[in-house]
């Protein structure tokens, strides 16, 4: 068997994105019908390619709340012509569908009604995490948006983008919560009151010092630029697992409770405020997750065992595009643009 050339893959796999776009546009045109048939047709390659866009489209479809969905439009199915039932396309059944739904008719109010109920459920579950963390929020960073500030006692913070902190500061102590995102601190000395920084249920503590702290849902990772820093799980065991980081050691926490000590160049520590995103031996989708704070849009990953797969670089975040792609290339992944802000990172 004749092994298909890769530039032929990418040739078929940019006609079905086309394809997906123009039979959007426009369904019911049977001369474009015919010739989506013909491509079809004219190559198993391209068959192939058409089911991976479709598949990765019903992915999307998913992920997305119901209104981006109608916007974007909806060719979910099995990939060969046909709708996973053994229908015909969605788009051919477009008359069928909609005089099946009259305002009168008692099943379209029926179904209303329960796309009413299903919207007001995903409104709540996107909408209700980002109002809660905006409410607990002292300072709070949107997308490709960083802040600079600095708390009363001097300490100068780093708020990344899609970030947000909590102040709290009392008489014997100064606390600063973490509830998303990434940040970096530069602590100015106070031996009567210590400065804390959570994340979750880890505890950063110092006196003055410099250190960036990432939260993550995989945990959380700590990496100490000067001075010294304690760290750990101040609720496990009266202080049991916490220990001292040194100037270039990197603490990351697991959720199961592991801890992995890592070191790096002082100088890559936070080198997200020099426009770098510095990934050490981490897997795909964790980076990936990063870099998503810099991108106006929306990445999405098909495959899982991918996104498991290690990655080791340092990428610009001032392309967010590029730097997907430079992360996707060394493992023979390929980044599609589905539209102006839709990603999709998926196996060549």
């Amino acid at each position: 068997m004749t092994e298909t050339p890769p530039e032929n893959v990418q040739q078929a796999s940019k006609e079905a994105t086309d394809w997906l776009i123009r039979l959007q546009e426009t369904p019911d045109d049977p001369t474009v019908l015919r010739l989506f048939e013909a491509w079809l047709e004219k190559d198993p390659v391209n068959r192939e390619a058409w089911a991976i866009t479709r598949r990765t489209t019903h992915l999307i479809e998913t992920a997305l709340p119901r209104d981006t969905r109608r916007q974007t439009g909806s060719l979910a199915g099995t990939g060969d012509g046909t709708q996973q039932n053994g229908t015909s396309p969605r788009w051919q059944r477009k008359t069928e569908r909609q005089a099946s739904l009259r305002p009168g008719s008692r099943r379209g109010r029926r179904l209303r009604r329960a796309a009413l109920a299903v919207s007001a459920c995903l409104a709540l579950a996107v909408f209700l995490p980002n109002l809660l963390l905006t409410i607990r929020a002292d300072h709070r960073t949107g997308t490709a948006e960083v802040h600079d500030l600095e708390l009363p006692d001097g300490t100068a913070i780093a708020l990344a983008p899609d970030s947000a902190i909590a102040v709290r500061y009392r008489e014997e102590e100064r606390r600063v919560d973490l509830l998303a995102g990434e940040a970096f601190f530069d602590v100015a000395p106070d031996p009567e009151r210590p400065f804390r920084v959570w994340s979750g249920e880890i505890r950063a503590s110092v006196i003055g010092t410099a250190f960036n702290v990432l939260r993550q849902d995989e945990g959380a990772t700590i990496a100490l630029q000067e001075g010294r820093l304690d760290v750990g799980r101040p609720n496990a065991e009266e202080d049991a697992r916490a220990s001292r980081l040194q100037a270039g050691e990197v603490a990351t926490f697991g959720q199961s409770g592991e801890i992995h000590r890592s070191r790096r160049p002082p100088a890559l520590i936070a080198a997200w405020r020099n426009g770098q995103l510095v990934a050490e031996d981490q897997p795909l989708g964790q980076v990936v997750d990063r870099l998503r704070r810099y991108y106006r849009g929306r990445i999405v990953i098909t495959d899982p065992r991918l996104a498991e797969l290690p990655v080791t670089g340092v990428y610009t975040l001032a392309d967010p595009v590029e730097a997907l792609v430079g992360i996707a290339r060394p493992h023979g992944a390929e980044v599609r643009r589905i539209t102006p802000w839709l990603l999709v990172v998926s196996r060549s």
